[in-house]
């Protein structure tokens, strides 16, 4: 099918357009995490976070082998993280404070998510489940969290459709594209027990605790069970298929970066003081996330050997 071939066509187009090959595509991810480090940043700020805190989460962010080897070999899984990211912080405007065109943005780069990688497609899910659970601005107001998803929603939904249609016209199998995507392995729920037996399992789980931890400080409960909600979706999103067994950091970078969209700003000096520590603790986990990856220090050895390290 034409159309699966495509899919995701956002990742598929940039690497046809792109010259230089592996390269090119790590130049291209590197021009991008700028701007998308940037706009992390900015809704730290926006926030009235402290200083020390927002650089505490920021190196935690893009200051690790994790995110360096993302953006320079997984351009595809790059754009999908950094569209979630930067859409997150859009949804909790949009939500928690009324920010129409917040609204509009954060739906549109949740669609871009969607085309960008087979991941997005779990991330889109994950978002459909927890808008829900972030506090209303509109509160009280009749059908304000159903008429919220439609906006975050719409427009991923509206490019899948429209392909669907093309789809069944052309080929009578209007969902080929998504179903093609999609690897179950059965065997993969033998990694389950592995969470808690195992340093690698510790190093998955750490930032959902983390993402705990946040929201107890900030008495926000409900952001525990979003935190959840999200690591349960990249969990089943794993088994699935939909998330590459040697992809290095989507876990770890989606809870992140969810955490600090989701995180208001603390109102006593403790709470202020206890978050640097988690965001702290975060940069410790991913470090020992990347070092705990094969895939990973292959190309960090590989790196050293280039530059006469190794």
């Amino acid at each position: 099918a034409w159309v699966g071939d495509l899919y995701p066509p956002v990742g598929t187009i940039i690497a046809a357009i792109t010259p230089g090959g592996t390269l090119g595509l790590g130049i291209v991810g590197a021009l991008i995490a700028g701007p998308f480090l940037q706009q992390m940043l900015q809704a730290m700020q926006q926030r009235r976070f402290p200083p020390v805190e927002s650089a505490m989460f920021m190196a935690a962010l893009g200051a690790n082998p994790l995110f360096a080897h993302m953006v320079t070999t997984n351009l595809e899984a790059f754009l999908g993280v950094a569209a979630f990211g930067v859409g997150a912080t859009n949804m909790v405007r949009f939500v928690a404070y009324r920010n129409t065109q917040a609204g509009f943005r954060a739906g549109l780069l949740f669609s871009l998510a969607a085309l960008s990688s087979a991941s997005g497609i779990v991330y889109i899910v994950v978002i459909g489940l927890a808008a829900p659970l972030i506090s209303l601005a509109r509160r009280g107001e009749r059908g304000a969290r159903a008429s919220n998803i439609l906006v975050l929603l719409f427009p991923t939904l509206s490019a899948f459709l429209t392909v669907a249609f093309l789809q069944l016209v052309f080929l009578h199998r209007p969902f080929a594209f998504l179903t093609d995507q999609f690897g179950y392995d059965p065997a993969l729920w033998d990694t389950v027990p592995q969470l808690v037996t195992t340093l690698n399992g510790f190093l998955l789980l750490a930032p959902m605790i983390s993402g705990w931890i946040l929201a107890l400080l900030v008495r926000r409960p409900g952001a525990v069970l979003i935190s959840t909600l999200l690591f349960l979706g990249l969990l089943v999103g794993y088994i699935l298929g939909l998330i590459p067994a040697n992809s290095a950091g989507n876990t770890f970078f989606i809870m992140t970066m969810m955490g600090m969209a989701i995180l208001p700003a603390a109102t006593t000096r403790r709470a202020d003081v206890l978050i640097t520590i988690v965001a702290g603790v975060q940069i410790v986990i991913a470090w020992a996330a990347a070092y705990n990856r094969p895939v990973v220090l292959d190309w960090m050895g590989s790196i050293a050997r280039v530059m006469g390290w190794a």
